[in-house]
């Protein structure tokens, strides 16, 4: 995720959108092992950052969704290893 936010505020929009792809189908693989409720939120998040990036958002907008998504991860990894 940091990948993509590096290379967005760069101005490099296709690597951030192929960090992007990489990003996701690595928490498509991690997704199955949290809870459903934990998952769909992530992936709603990934949905509002590809949105985000595709339509040319500003860097700050991507760069706040980015850090909310690892937050939000680090508490669910954290909620679930209780």
């Amino acid at each position: 995720m940091r990948a993509v936010d590096t290379a967005y505020a760069s101005g490099n929009a296709a690597e951030a959108q192929t960090r992007f792809g990489e990003a996701r189908a690595a928490w498509n693989s991690l997704a199955p092992r949290v809870s459903a409720r934990e998952a769909r939120e992530q992936q709603l998040l990934f949905d509002s950052l590809d949105k985000e990036i595709t339509s040319g958002a500003p860097a700050t907008k991507v760069k706040s969704t980015i850090s909310g998504m690892i937050g939000e991860l680090h508490e669910d990894i954290e909620r679930e290893l209780r």
